[in-house]
């Protein structure tokens, strides 16, 4: 319907989940994967080259992870466009999932949309003014290229296709709290301060001592003071390895925690207590996962002396975290976050596919008869909206009166 968008038992209910996924057999697969593997492959490439970029300073190493962001997204892009043309044709229908919800309030109401782009470009320019002005500095690091990441995102925002809306919303949101949650404190830290290194009782309490009692259990030995480890290495000699704000691991820590909550809002209509339940579980682990990638790095200066040390410093953190999350993301598919198939989907029995035109609840993925939609998911109890909306803001229209353009935004009906 091109400017406007119906919300037919989907509104909150339909949100796009109306079979698009391998509906009508099986999917076509290549190299022996389906397109949706592919799709985590190209995700999983982009992933990697982001946490190189924040979690090491050899620029060689930063180069070859701005070429693994370059190339993943371009395979997931790739792959989304497949999975697009693959799945059959639906009625548009407006996504209210929480996602959503939570960029329209961000841009009050749809109002800072057109202004996206200048926002982005501001964004920019204030990292460059505090780098070269106030800090006078030409060394870059990763809050630099979070800003710039941020400011890229908002620039092409509105020229992503509505089609890819999850996509987009979900790189928004993630560089959005990222930024929110890392480098704004960070920099308000700087000010207050003078420096960015974090307070020695949080790194020795919360890092120094753990990790080195572990070592302890290992037969080896290690001691913490400050932000320090001591450490004797098998030859007897002692080494010192510091903790500082770049080597804590919060990078990772937060980078998780945007992640999950943006995966969590576009795949979601509202929020329950399995999503609470995982957030929680994925920050307990994250945090042991980073006090092991601690451990791995004073065992290896225990055995191997220093400069093995280091070069384990440079990459464990990349292994270790990225194995971390294929696990904790397989578990959470399989244990917490699966949902109940919705009809159509590949898998539904034949008792489940009442037609091709039917609609799913986006909370919980049940059946709803498009010709008799009931005012709420008889499964979760989410309330159904069959209003129209603009597919440029979201601003509700009525469909009795339907504009010419959007009275919010200016988007031209169709």
């Amino acid at each position: 319907m091109g400017g406007k968008r119906k919300g037919k038992g989907g509104g909150k209910a339909g949100g796009g989940n109306t079979g698009r996924e391998d509906a009508g057999g099986k999917p076509q697969r290549h190299l022996g994967l389906a397109p949706r593997w592919w799709l985590a492959v190209g995700l999983i490439m982009a992933f990697v080259g982001v946490n190189l970029q924040l979690l090491t300073h050899i620029v060689p190493v930063r180069w070859f992870g701005l070429g693994l962001i370059i190339v993943g997204m371009a395979k997931a892009i790739y792959w989304v466009r497949f999975i697009e043309r693959a799945a059959p044709a639906q009625k548009p229908v407006r996504r209210v999932d929480l996602a959503d919800r939570f960029i329209h309030h961000l841009t009050l109401g749809g109002r800072l949309r057109p202004w996206l782009p200048i926002i982005g470009l501001v964004a920019i320019l204030i990292d460059l003014g505090w780098n070269l002005g106030i800090a006078r500095s030409t060394e870059f690091l990763s809050q630099d290229w979070t800003m710039w990441a941020l400011g890229a995102v908002l620039i092409i925002y509105n020229f992503v296709p509505r089609a890819y809306g999850k996509e987009r919303d979900f790189s928004l949101i993630l560089i959005f709290l990222y930024s929110a949650t890392m480098v704004l404190p960070l920099g308000l830290y700087r000010l207050a301060t003078g420096t960015v290194e974090l307070p020695g009782g949080f790194v020795h309490w919360l890092l120094g001592v753990p990790v080195a009692a572990i070592v302890n259990l290992t037969g080896a030995w290690a001691s913490a003071h400050g932000i320090y480890i001591d450490y004797q290495m098998s030859n007897g000699q002692f080494g010192t390895l510091g903790i500082s704000t770049g080597c804590a691991g919060l990078d990772s820590l937060f980078l998780f925690i945007s992640g999950f909550v943006a995966f969590v809002l576009v795949e979601n209509a509202r929020m329950d207590r399995r999503m609470g339940a995982a957030l929680v579980l994925g920050i307990i682990t994250a945090y042991f996962a980073n006090l092991l990638r601690m451990v791995v790095i004073v065992e290896a200066g225990v055995y191997w002396g220093h400069d093995a040390m280091m070069a384990v410093h440079e990459n464990a953190g990349t292994l270790i975290f990225l194995g971390w999350i294929a696990v904790f993301w397989y578990l959470m598919y399989r244990f917490i976050l699966r949902r109940p198939r919705a009809a159509g989907e590949a898998g539904a029995g034949p008792s489940q596919r009442p037609d091709a035109d039917a609609l799913s609840c986006a909370g919980c993925g049940a059946a709803v008869d498009p010709g008799d939609i009931p005012e709420k998911c008889p499964e979760c109890g989410q309330k159904f909206d069959r209003s129209l909306y603009c597919d440029g803001c979201g601003h509700r229209i009525d469909p009795d009166d339907i504009p010419e353009k959007c009275p919010s935004c200016g988007n031209p009906f169709s």
